[in-house]
């Protein structure tokens, strides 16, 4: 399943490892980005090692403290590489944190989505 948050709102995962759902709204208010990637890793991290988070192409640093959050409860996270983003603003400042278990083309990374299932851990570097 795919969400796409809209402009000016913030994306969070709610509820528990029975029912997990997508919440959208305007918190955090201070955040620089709208929708924020960092404020829905943060969100994520309560997913523990079955979160797992994907940052593509996109200019500025979104993303990087987020995913600081996710690894830091065993989650995994991937990015585009280089040499197929448009801007590689974000996924470069998770890359060049140490962050990245893993990185690739979009295709490659619905590939390692796609073959994780319901375990972030077994993709590990597989994108």
């Amino acid at each position: 399943m795919v969400h796409v948050i809209v402009g000016g709102k913030h994306g969070h995962v709610a509820g528990s490892s029975r029912a997990w759902r997508l919440e959208v709204n305007s918190e955090p208010t201070d955040a620089l980005y709208r929708p924020s990637v960092n404020a829905l890793f943060a969100s994520v991290e309560r997913c523990g090692a079955r979160a797992l988070g994907v940052v593509l192409t996109g200019m500025g640093d979104d993303g990087a403290q987020g995913a600081r959050s996710v690894r830091g409860r065993g989650g995994v996270v991937l990015c585009q590489d280089a040499e197929s983003c448009v801007v590689y603003g974000m996924p470069r400042a998770v890359v060049e944190a140490g962050l990245c278990d893993g990185a690739g083309t979009p295709e490659a990374l619905g590939r390692a989505v796609r073959a994780m299932g319901g375990d972030a851990r077994s993709g590990r570097a597989a994108a």
